[in-house]
């Protein structure tokens, strides 16, 4: 597969976000509610055509990671977030926090300072 032909993680998370969210909500039920971080991994892209996709539990997840994860879910705003974390080709990581209550955009709208 050609580099022009590889999805960038902004068309992927675009393309699939509605079932990311339902793997990210399945696994952290299978896992007894322990929240945790999706893995988009996009570092074999190139040799597989595939994006792998893992969830890990938080106790698993990289110390940077889970410290900025455990500060988040800390404040109840962060209830209803799931978080996953892109693996790009180049060994960066970006983390995402992706709000799963739509009931909640209008409270960051409405407080902006808390967005």
């Amino acid at each position: 597969m050609s580099q022009t032909s590889l999805l960038t993680h902004t068309v992927f998370l675009r393309n699939n976000i509605d079932k990311l969210v339902q793997i990210y909500i399945t696994e952290t039920q299978r896992c007894n509610n322990q929240r945790g971080v999706l893995l988009l991994d996009f570092r074999n892209q190139d040799k597989n055509s595939n994006v792998d996709v893992s969830y890990v539990g938080l106790v698993n997840v990289p110390g940077d990671i889970r410290n900025i994860v455990i500060k988040k879910i800390e404040n109840t705003l962060y209830d209803s977030v799931a978080f996953f974390c892109i693996i790009k080709p180049d060994n960066q990581c970006l983390l995402f926090d992706i709000n799963l209550d739509k009931n909640r955009d209008s409270y960051f709208m409405d407080n902006p300072e808390l967005s």
